[in-house]
């Protein structure tokens, strides 16, 4: 049987143009790698701020010792009073108040916040300011 092969051609070598084809279907493939390797390191970055937060928001409740947290603006910067939601319900002493801020019973923490309140801070006011500005009922 005749060999219809191009004489030039080596026996079992690569072309010049099947060589091309791989590297450009190899180029892809790592494009289409990189790009759901880096949207799920995003993912995992999000995620990571939200457990943060809800860490966070846990610790304040737990030194507050209630779960049923709420909290208040007390400043222009974002900084936020937290405190038991149902303090009066369950009948804790120590009433206060900051500013014109809803009285309040027992304990709380002042946080700083983000302006949108999705991001905790460093308290901005200082422990003087917000003392003068305390009010015992």
């Amino acid at each position: 049987m005749p060999d219809h092969r191009s004489p030039n051609r080596a026996r079992g070598g690569v072309t010049l143009v099947e060589l091309l084809v791989f590297m450009a279907l190899l180029g892809v493939l790592l494009t289409v790698m990189t790009a759901l390797v880096s949207s799920a390191g995003a993912g995992r970055r999000a995620n990571d701020r939200i457990n943060q937060r809800a860490t966070t928001v846990e610790t304040i409740a737990q030194l507050i010792g209630y779960d049923t947290l709420e909290s208040d603006e007390i400043g222009p910067e974002g900084d936020r009073l937290f405190f038991d939601e149902e303090c009066f319900l369950r009948g804790t002493s120590g009433r206060f108040q900051i500013d014109r801020v809803v009285p309040v019973s027992g304990k709380s923490v002042v946080v700083g916040s983000s302006a949108d309140g999705t991001e905790l801070r460093d308290v901005h006011s200082s422990a003087d300011d917000i003392r003068a500005r305390l009010k015992y009922l």
